[in-house]
Parts: C-alpha cells; sequence; structure tokens
C-alpha cells in the first residue's frame, strides 16, 4: 500500500483513532460553544458564529449514519465562518503540496461515496479550482484553504469535522512515518522530541516555525503569529503527528491538551499562538 492509498484507506477505519486529545480554542471559551450558533467572545474581537449549511444526508449512501447528524455535531472550525480572507491560492502563508496531494485523493473518495455531493459544496465555496489543480509535492501551496476543504468534506458526508481532521492526519503521520519523513518520524522519542519535534514539522510550512521546551512530564510545542484560520484546523491534525511517533518511540499514555490564544493581526488576518501541550508517562 502507498502513501496516498494509506491514507484514503485511513478513512474506513471502523475505530476512531487511538490517542488522546483534549481541546480549548481560546481562554474562557468551552469548545461548545464553537457549535452554538450564536456569537461567542474569543479573545481579542467577537466573531459571529454562522454555522455552515446542514449537510445534505443522502440516504442511499449506507456510510452516512443518520444517527450521528447531530445538533451538537461540528461542521465548521473556529475562524472559518467568514469567506477566506484571500483569493485561494494567494495567501502569504504555505504549506507542501504533498499534502494537498493528499487531499486531493481524498476530496475523489468522498465525491464517491456522497454520490456527487462534495464537488457542489466546494464550487460553493469557490475552492473547486483550487482543489482540482495539480500539485508538486515538494512545492508550497497555499494552507488556508485546507481547513474549508475539511469542513467541505464533513459537510457532504454527514461527519463531525474534528473526527474527520483526526482521522487524516493518523493517516497521514503513519504513511510518512513509511515515506519520504521516515527517517525523522521514526527517530522521535520521549529523549529527544524537544529536540527533533520542531524539525519535522518546520520542513511542512513556511511560517509560524514551531518551537519546543521541556515542560513537567512532557513538553510544550507553541506555533506564533499562527494565522487563526487555521489554527483549530491545524492543531487537530498535528496531534497524532506528536502522539504516533512518541508512542511509537516508546512513550507511554501520550496526551495531548490544545488551545489558541488570539494576540492580533498580521497581513489582514487575526493570529495567535497555537500551543499544544504534551504529556507522558514517566519512565
Amino acid at each position: 500500500m502507498n502513501a496516498v492509498q494509506a491514507i484514503v484507506f485511513g478513512f474506513l477505519r471502523p475505530t476512531l483513532p487511538r490517542f488522546k486529545a483534549k481541546a480549548h480554542p481560546a481562554p474562557g471559551v468551552h469548545p461548545r460553544q464553537f457549535d452554538s450558533g450564536a456569537a461567542a467572545e474569543i479573545g481579542w474581537r467577537r466573531y459571529p458564529q454562522v454555522a455552515w449549511p446542514r449537510p445534505r444526508v443522502n440516504r442511499r449512501d449506507p456510510a452516512i449514519r443518520l444517527d450521528r447528524v447531530t445538533p451538537g455535531m461540528r461542521f465548521h472550525f473556529a475562524y472559518c465562518e467568514q469567506r477566506l480572507p484571500y483569493a485561494p491560492g494567494a495567501s502569504p502563508f504555505h504549506i507542501k503540496g504533498e499534502y494537498y496531494r493528499q487531499t486531493a485523493d481524498v476530496v475523489a473518495y468522498h465525491e464517491k461515496k456522497s454520490q456527487g455531493a462534495l464537488i457542489p459544496i466546494l464550487e460553493r465555496e469557490g475552492l473547486r479550482e483550487f482543489v482540482g489543480q495539480p500539485f508538486l509535492a515538494s512545492a508550497f501551496y497555499d494552507v488556508m484553504p485546507m481547513p474549508r476543504i475539511v469542513m467541505a468534506v464533513a459537510e457532504a458526508r454527514g461527519r463531525d469535522v474534528h473526527e474527520l481532521t483526526s482521522r487524516m492526519g493518523q493517516a497521514a503521520v503513519e504513511a510518512q512515518m513509511k515515506g519520504v519523513y521516515a527517517r525523522l518520524l521514526n527517530q522521535i522519542t520521549p529523549k529527544n522530541f524537544t529536540r527533533r519535534f520542531d524539525t519535522v514539522i518546520n520542513l511542512f510550512y513556511d511560517f509560524a516555525p514551531l518551537t519546543v521546551t521541556a515542560s513537567d512530564a512532557g513538553a510544550r510545542v507553541v506555533r506564533r503569529d499562527m494565522p487563526l484560520g487555521i489554527g483549530e484546523w491545524w492543531a487537530v491534525v498535528t496531534v497524532p503527528f506528536v502522539v504516533v511517533p512518541l508512542t511509537a518511540g516508546g512513550a507511554r499514555d501520550v496526551t495531548v491538551e490544545w488551545r489558541l490564544e488570539p494576540s492580533g493581526e498580521q497581513r489582514g488576518v487575526p493570529v495567535g499562538a497555537a500551543i499544544l501541550d504534551v504529556r507522558w508517562a514517566a519512565d
């Protein structure tokens, strides 16, 4: 099975990824507030919590469980309620094209499983042309559309966007541990995590360099000046990149708690710190 197949078939797992993560999106804001449909005070300014349209459930698709499409299910990320601040492809924040290549295959898979429901949503959100372009694995591309693409998949399939993103992250890191970044990811251990993890993650992005410092019973991972429009997506998809290599490197009972701390605005978008507190059992 190649890396792309591993990403796609990762969605077919009957169980959720096996790791623990807890979200604290902003100080004083309960995570469930993001799904309330009401305005919520998030850090330094007020953002209306305008939910995306309810997913169009295709009753002929046995993969969609109707009992899971509930009012408490999350279909959007925080700070993604409005249109993109830049046209898709035009923002100064980039990710390696390899991840868009994987995402394009995921889109094709879910377009088929949703019986054509996904592409119209991408068209509605102005993302179809961007996600349909050819991507070079080693080139950098605008990362701002990525959370919106995952939101579109969640809407089309009636899936919780956090669960979907976690599955994508788990499948991606498992594939990468056998692929291009295998050497770097497979060398991560509890003893060298603070020295090596930033090297791995900073290869994937060209902005908001990541730093790692030791803490009691673990480490703290921080990306400052992170555009908040990708902050929640980044935290959720990165948790498996922490847990899976650490566990493979001998760590036990790895847990991650993450939060966003808004700090202001840069280049026309709200930014802040994305903080992951990582803990594991002592030897």
